[in-house]
């Protein structure tokens, strides 16, 4: 009989020590129960045929399930090192929701599931069915520390498939669970308590909920929201045109799935309004224009944009005044400035206008290519 590890139970130190136990214990090849944010997975090393041949007795495959198992990795770089997802959404949806209540099933060519379960040292048909891969990062601090330790891809079912219920507490699968030689990690119950949402990433770009759970739609779709924050002086010509033109070229580049945020602040903005002839500048381009008042850059704008590019030198350092930490960038990535056309006649607004279009239109397809 395999004893449980109660970690509420141990002091720092003992407690350190008993994930590193279950960490040995997976790598070794022996299945143990651990707490995700979700529910109590039984965890089985994915490069052990023991392990693989131990969880289906106990808990064996539905005949009616279309997905693969569940790779839980160690966190989100584990997944983006593993495989080769080459769209940025993907990549972006992966970095944000992982670690966290949400699985992925990865839409990938027969080439890189290949590469990565060879890399991973998982055996084809495992944690990859029919061109999809399922992966997730579980957002517990136990069950994360484990998998580091362990070293080993690991997989897990819920507690229910082997008979051993409720899944969010494993006290009542106790007894079965250590007389089967299960090794036990019991860190109170599971926080969710329901099962994680899967959220398909589909080969077109696309991303959808396959199945829904802890994560509500909502969230999963802010995650795929793409702010980007356009910094000028005073906020009524060169980012009010930015913002317009790059809303525009945003829509026109179609990137599936992904809703662009975009918005604009001055370093000195304080209430005016977007000139005449930064509208008209816009206008001509065929493109929609309506007057704001300007408004002065934060701390919060900058750290809700996902991209923030300003157009001179001494924007930078303002906005390193306010946040040093702050990421931002010059519109121009070769370093040029955009000269202010307040107070110039209409062509020069025309020329800003045109030269910000190119920028910009450069900047989304570097992005979103």
């Amino acid at each position: 009989m395999t004893p449980a590890l109660t970690l509420a139970e141990l002091d720092p130190a003992a407690r350190r020590d008993a994930i590193a136990s279950a960490a040995a214990a997976l790598a070794n090849g022996q299945l143990v129960i651990a707490p995700t944010d979700t529910l109590y997975g039984l965890f089985a090393s994915a490069a052990s045929e023991q392990a693989l041949a131990r969880i289906a007795e106990l808990a064996p495959p539905h005949s009616e399930w279309p997905e693969p198992e569940c790779w839980h990795a160690p966190g989100s770089a584990a997944v983006l090192e593993a495989f080769e997802v080459r769209l940025p959404l993907h990549r972006m949806l992966i970095r944000r929701l992982l670690p966290g209540a949400v699985r992925f099933l990865i839409e990938l060519d027969e080439t890189a599931i290949a590469q990565g379960v060879s890399a991973l040292g998982v055996p084809r048909g495992v944690i990859d069915r029919g061109g999809v891969v399922s992966v997730r990062a579980p957002g517990h601090a136990t069950v994360l520390e484990m998998l580091g330790l362990a070293g080993v891809p690991a997989i897990a079912k819920r507690l229910a498939a082997a008979g051993w219920s409720p899944d969010r507490d494993p006290a009542t699968a106790r007894n079965p669970a250590t007389e089967a030689g299960v090794l036990v990690l019991d860190d109170g119950p599971a926080p969710f308590g329901v099962p994680s949402t899967a959220v398909r990433l589909s080969r077109d770009g696309s991303w959808s909920v396959a199945s829904e759970g802890a994560v509500g739609n909502s969230k999963i779709a802010r995650a795929a929201e793409y702010h980007i924050l356009f910094v000028c002086t005073g906020n009524t010509c060169r980012s009010p045109m930015a913002e317009m033109i790059a809303r525009h070229e945003a829509e026109q580049l179609g990137v599936p799935g992904v809703r662009f945020r975009i918005t604009s602040a001055g370093v000195a903005g304080g209430g005016a309004t977007t000139t005449p002839e930064a509208l008209h500048a816009v206008r001509a381009m065929g493109i929609e224009a309506v007057p704001a008042r300007s408004r002065s850059v934060s701390a919060r704008m900058l750290a809700e944009a996902d991209a923030v590019y300003v157009m001179g030198h001494h924007h930078l350092d303002a906005i390193r005044s306010i946040d040093p930490s702050a990421r931002a960038d010059l519109l121009d990535p070769h370093g040029g400035e955009i000269p202010d056309p307040v107070g110039l006649p209409q062509q020069v607004y025309d020329q800003t206008a045109a030269r910000l279009r190119e920028l910009i239109a450069a900047r989304l397809k570097e992005a979103w290519a």
